[in-house]
């Protein structure tokens, strides 16, 4: 496998996936590319596997994850870096899929809505979010709930006590009239879509 002088290997443009994950090119500025499915799912309209803020296995029970931590404490403890964001060995995404799978940042998740279209509809029986790029690639993201679909980022939500970290978050427009990223209390269950860079 070819590498980067930074030891990254390099994404071969015709292959759709990197280490036994298959992922979608959704033409997006930072040339990110994002999982087909959330970790645990078996197809792409399967919630999969839903974990704690931090933790990389789904047994901790809810109630039990990094709240009323604040950053120099997660810094401390080696689960984020200086900017907020989990570390490699905090990150269920490496941890679970290796190579260069991650979760995605909050930035990432901004990225991804400020340059796609969405839209909830019926995907093999399931509400899903459809998401396409400007490149006419697409995505689908199952709900989480009536009022979306919710995976969590790596990155804390800095205004909060402490205790919150950013979701990637697509409200459904029947319900809320609003799409955005959006944060939740780190003690609570949520699935994972992996992100990798080129």
């Amino acid at each position: 496998v070819r590498k980067r002088a930074d030891d990254r290997p390099f994404i071969d443009p015709n292959d759709t996936i990197i280490n036994g994950h298959s992922y979608v090119d959704l033409g997006l500025p930072s040339g990110t590319l994002w999982a087909t499915q959330n970790i645990g799912a078996d197809s792409v309209q399967n919630v999969g596997t839903q974990y704690l803020w931090g933790h990389t296995s789904a047994g901790p029970e809810e109630g039990t994850g990094w709240i009323e931590v604040p950053l120099e404490r997660l810094i401390e403890y080696g689960v984020t870096d200086s900017t907020g964001t989990l570390l490699p060995n905090h990150d269920a995404a490496t941890e679970n899929w290796g190579g260069q799978w991650r979760m995605p940042t909050h930035e990432e998740c901004e990225e991804l809505l400020a340059n796609c279209e969405t839209e909830f509809v019926t995907y093999k029986g399931t509400l899903c979010c459809k998401v396409t790029g400007r490149n006419g690639h697409i995505m689908y993201v199952p709900s989480t709930d009536d009022n979306g679909c919710s995976a969590w980022s790596s990155s804390i939500y800095p205004p909060s006590n402490n205790s919150q970290s950013y979701t990637f978050h697509i409200f459904n427009p029947v319900l809320i009239d609003d799409w955005t990223n959006d944060f939740a209390e780190r003690n609570k269950h949520l699935p994972i879509r992996p992100v990798v860079n080129r």
